[in-house]
């Protein structure tokens, strides 16, 4: 489903804008090829090409497959021209693209949950405080008193800071 729902509002965007892509490479096998390609379908784009590819199973095997439209079986790609070196240096640029995102993501939900439930303290202080002790881990690491440097930390935000930190898990 989420396939689905990020390459139809991408190309929907894309056809509204005219700048739709010559290709589209899905990382994944058969399944995420034919969601792609309902999609394509759907929108009536007839003009993007579409393959997907896919680590062998198991991942062991380390031989990716490249999956097209037509084609009933995937073409094993373990050879080492540059098209094929090509191929997988993308699928990997993607997946290091997805993984940086969702970590920065769930690091600033935490970081939110940890110090946004802190009365007292709004975007400014908590923005001084990450700086100042460099992010969370300094920061549950620092004494009342450590806190209290920071401009407009006194000692009482200070004293609620510290039991809040230990309150929660890190």
């Amino acid at each position: 489903a989420m396939t689905y729902e990020v390459l139809k509002r991408r190309l929907q965007r894309g056809r509204e804008e005219g700048v739709l892509p010559q290709l589209l490479l899905i990382d994944g096998g058969k399944g995420q090829l034919r969601i792609a390609l309902e999609v394509l379908r759907e929108l009536g784009i007839e003009d993007v090409d579409c393959l997907s590819i896919a680590k062998q199973r198991p991942p062991a095997a380390e031989e990716d497959r490249l999956f097209l439209p037509r084609a009933k079986d995937p073409l094993p790609l373990k050879d080492r021209r540059p098209s094929t070196l090509l191929l997988k240096r993308i699928r990997d640029e993607a997946h290091r693209f997805a993984l940086s995102y969702h970590r920065r993501l769930r690091g600033k939900e935490r970081l939110a949950s940890v110090l946004d439930r802190i009365p007292g303290i709004g975007e400014a202080k908590k923005l001084a405080l990450l700086r100042h002790f460099g992010g969370v881990k300094g920061l549950r690491e620092a004494s009342e008193e450590e806190l209290t440097r920071v401009p407009g930390i006194g000692p009482r935000l200070a004293a609620r800071i510290r039991r809040h930190l230990q309150e929660v898990e890190p």
